[in-house]
């Protein structure tokens, strides 16, 4: 089993990745494969609705998605990280989960029987 944490901070070894590393680190000591990910630094458009994932299971935009969104496909679930602004996630993690989620949805759901939380700061 391996679980993919993925923090939506701009702000690199802030407390969103010092709380998603904690997490990793208790499934570390119960055996299971972990990996971790920042969107800090890395852009991440929001989806234009081209449809074009119809055709592949692989957005065409061209930015930072697709290294996250293969990291996804390979893990068995995901814990999912933001800092609150204004009471609701980042732009990055919102706009990185709607476009994961419509390409995995065009393409067989993806995502189905993976387990998925979130962590919010």
């Amino acid at each position: 089993m391996k679980i993919l944490a993925i923090s939506g901070s701009p702000r690199k070894e802030g407390n969103t990745d010092t709380l998603l590393r904690l997490a990793l680190k208790v499934l570390e000591n119960k055996g299971i494969e972990t990996e971790f990910m920042s969107l800090a630094g890395k852009t991440i458009l929001t989806c234009n609705a081209c449809m074009a994932c119809e055709q592949k299971p692989r957005c065409v935009l061209d930015d930072d998605f697709d290294p996250i969104f293969r990291a996804m496909l390979d893990s068995d679930g995901f814990i999912i990280g933001s800092p609150v602004y204004f009471g609701s996630a980042t732009a990055e993690i919102t706009a990185l989960l709607d476009r994961a989620g419509y390409v995995s949805r065009k393409n067989g759901n993806l995502f189905s029987r993976k387990v998925g939380g979130p962590v919010a700061v």
